[in-house]
């Protein structure tokens, strides 16, 4: 390996299989040639091993209208609270009606 190559930055490509052909068979040879390196890689392939056997568990019951409702106590309402009519329409819609308010009372009035 040159000098500023680090095999470890690649230990997650090189598991999934995802190195190009020249990276992989350098990354071969460095592990093959360094024994801390190889160690470290066998700890990475390990802890991914580890990760996979842990199962999902499903959230409690409720447990998203809790999580809402923390957070629109704690953000006093800022975050999933009730809404102005201008918060719910986008000011670029009112903005364009306003306009077109504006033009028909002044084509009304220039009749």
């Amino acid at each position: 390996m040159s000098e500023g190559t680090h095999v470890d930055d690649d230990f997650s490509d090189h598991y999934d299989d995802s190195l190009g052909a020249a990276r992989r068979a350098e990354v071969e040879a460095h592990l093959a040639s360094c024994a801390r390196c190889r160690a470290e890689y066998d700890r990475f392939r390990e802890a991914v091993a580890q990760v996979g056997l842990l199962g999902r568990a499903a959230a409690p019951r409720g447990f998203d209208h809790r999580v809402a409702d923390a957070i629109r106590t704690r953000s006093a309402g800022r975050f999933f609270g009730r809404r102005a009519f201008g918060d719910r329409v986008p000011f670029e819609l009112l903005a364009a009606l306003g306009l077109a308010a504006l033009v028909a009372i002044y084509v009304l009035m220039t009749w």
